[in-house]
């Protein structure tokens, strides 16, 4: 069985509902099927894994990820990415005492990873979940570096994408928080990217955790709101509250939907 636009519906409405319970319920219905895709077996197990990671529940996570990360090793290689291209899920294993699994997965995936071709939008994912930074989890200095290393020579590699100026913005913000000089200028880029918020956008078939979603191609308007708030909140996390504001507001004046979180850390009032 392959994801019906069904399968997509009923998932979208439990999520609506945030019964995250019941989701993981429903996910595990479509799991016990018999001849389910790949593509839904993935994404039931990489959703299930994420329901747990937001519940805070680490060890239901890190028994649900061993099973999606055996299910993907029997797979091309190119599919390892999928084990690790978030960062929610990375830091409640991690807080959980599991960060050697999935750093390990991590490493997995980049000594086997084949040519970006045809993978970009997964592998820089990968990348961005690796570099992320949480105050509340310490992380080996040496990992952190090898993460930045990593996302930058996929830099390097992607330097013809349409999606390079959304790859700088986000490896730039991701080094500001890390302590580390990504020799990138973040104002450049999203002074080129606020006019961009005013673009239309285009219509997002495929539901979190589904492969395509993972290793989609953004419209500009999506690049311009992601970069734009990796740049914020980065701004925020080392005290630059007040450039982090003006950038916010003037990102909202080109039509950027507000956002609570950016809200909530600033120590800026928002009228």
């Amino acid at each position: 069985m392959d994801i019906t636009d069904d399968i997509r519906r009923r998932f979208r409405a439990i999520q609506q509902s945030k019964d995250k319970a019941a989701l993981i319920k429903y996910l595990e219905e479509l799991l016990s099927k018999d001849e389910n895709s790949d593509m839904l077996t993935g994404f039931c197990l990489w959703n299930i894994s994420d329901q747990y990671a937001m519940l805070r529940m680490p060890k239901e996570q890190y028994d649900c990820h061993r099973r999606f990360s055996a299910f993907v090793n029997k797979l091309p290689a190119k599919y390892k990415a999928w084990c690790v291209c978030d960062t929610t899920q990375r830091f409640t294993l991690e807080s959980g005492g599991y960060g050697d699994f999935w750093w390990e997965l991590y490493l997995s995936a980049v000594t086997s990873e084949p040519d970006i071709s045809g993978i970009e939008g997964a592998i820089f994912e990968m990348h961005r979940a690796a570099l992320s930074i949480n105050p509340a989890i310490k992380i080996p200095p040496k990992r952190t570096a090898a993460a930045a290393e990593n996302l930058r020579s996929f830099l390097d590699r992607s330097k013809d994408s349409e999606h390079i100026d959304l790859y700088r913005l986000v490896y730039a913000a991701l080094c500001l928080r890390a302590g580390i000089d990504s020799e990138i200028n973040m104002a450049d880029i999203c002074e080129k990217f606020l006019p961009l918020l005013s673009c239309p956008d285009s219509e997002q078939k495929y539901l979190p955790g589904e492969w395509q979603h993972i290793n989609r191609c953004r419209s500009d308007k999506n690049k311009a709101q992601v970069g734009l708030n990796f740049a914020i909140n980065a701004l925020i996390s080392i005290g630059y509250d007040r450039d982090a504001a003006e950038l916010y507001r003037r990102a909202l004046s080109f039509g950027m939907p507000k956002n609570a979180y950016i809200e909530s850390r600033s120590k800026i009032t928002f009228s």
